[in-house]
């Protein structure tokens, strides 16, 4: 009986130990295999570690929804997808680089339909977008042959080609009742008319512009514009002697007298009856274009006047759409002083001076 009772103490002693022993292999086992997991997470690569970091993020603010794991595995990750997207596609580097910039000034595109807005200064960088005809945009830089532009929350770079620069001038536009006088063939100029002249590139100017007309070539030529003055005033016998020329020109072509009076006053307007014997009237050419004539408005200089020469005062006297208005042909070339108020007006609506005046 004693050896019985012996014996099965021994069998359960051995029983304890070998169920310590156990418990001892399987701690042993999870320590070794938490050693492991935490290494591993302490050798992530950096896109893993940013994607670890993201999770956290993402889980401290958004609960999963109580559908199945997987469901919101898929929820989870796609946070980390997009929020991961939105990281890598900004060109933070360029964003801080732009925007650090003020805007320089505008300019305002004047292709036949529109030009393209590419990221960098060449043509062989992507296009991120178009800058229409007559649209205006923020300039932010400058470079040989592009512009930087901010243009309808896009900012890339255009071809200096097809754009021209806004320009304001430094100094007061002269202004007064003067500045609006009418002359057409209806508003003949008044009999005792005189003016103070002074000599202003290839003529005469009334002299209350003079600085004007100086500020406007100067600035255009430091845009890259080259304005050249092809006539301005006109005294009453050269102003007749030009009639006369074209009288005898349609006379020549075959037209009886009275028709080459009427379409010669179209063109140059009979004495007394024209601006260039006001002083305030200037004819404006271009050294690469110095015919007076519709092809004047294909040119660079043309463009660069009609976006800027109402800062200035002028004003395209004769529009094409007006000549029913003004009895005189279109002529790009012809631009007259105004004042800066009335030319900004005449401008904005779209109006001739005549319209301007009888509203």
């Amino acid at each position: 009986m004693k050896d019985h009772y012996f014996i099965n103490t021994i069998r359960q002693t051995v029983l304890n130990i070998s169920g310590m022993i156990c418990f001892l292999i399987m701690l042993l086992f999870a320590v070794i295999f938490c050693s492991c997991a935490y290494n591993t997470n302490q050798t992530m690569t950096p896109e893993t570690f940013e994607i670890s970091s993201l999770s956290s993020n993402v889980s401290s603010t958004t609960a999963p929804s109580s559908s199945s794991p997987s469901t919101a595995f898929k929820q989870i990750t796609g946070s980390f997808t997009e929020e991961i997207k939105q990281n890598t596609v900004k060109p933070q580097i360029h964003e801080e680089t732009v925007y650090a910039v003020e805007p320089i000034g505008k300019v305002i595109c004047i292709a036949d339909y529109y030009v393209n807005i590419r990221k960098g200064p060449g043509t062989d960088t992507p296009i991120i977008g178009i800058f229409p005809k007559g649209s205006w945009a923020d300039v932010l830089l400058f470079e040989p042959g592009w512009v930087m532009i901010s243009y309808d929350d896009m900012i890339g770079y255009v071809s200096r080609n097809y754009v021209v620069s806004q320009s304001i001038p430094d100094n007061p536009v002269p202004a007064g009742d003067w500045t609006l006088i009418l002359i057409n063939p209806d508003n003949h100029l008044p009999k005792q008319f005189e003016v103070d002249l002074a000599e202003f590139e290839n003529g005469y100017v009334d002299a209350r512009i003079f600085d004007i007309c100086i500020e406007m070539f100067s600035d255009a030529a430091e845009d890259g514009i080259s304005l050249v003055l092809v006539d301005a005033y006109r005294s009453y016998e050269r102003q007749m002697e030009l009639y006369q020329e074209k009288v005898n020109r349609y006379m020549r072509d075959g037209y009886e007298r009275q028709e080459a009076l009427r379409i010669a006053a179209t063109i140059t307007a009979y004495p007394d009856t024209s601006e260039h014997q006001t002083g305030l009237a200037l004819d404006i050419v271009t050294s690469s274009y110095r015919i007076r004539d519709k092809g004047f408005e294909n040119t660079k200089a043309y463009k660069w006047l009609a976006a800027n020469a109402h800062n200035y005062g002028f004003i395209l006297r004769y529009p094409e759409s007006k000549t029913a208005i003004t009895k005189i042909i279109y002529e790009p070339w012809h631009w007259r002083f105004v004042g800066a108020g009335a030319a900004r007006d005449i401008k904005d609506r779209g109006i001739s001076f005549e319209e301007y005046l009888n509203d």
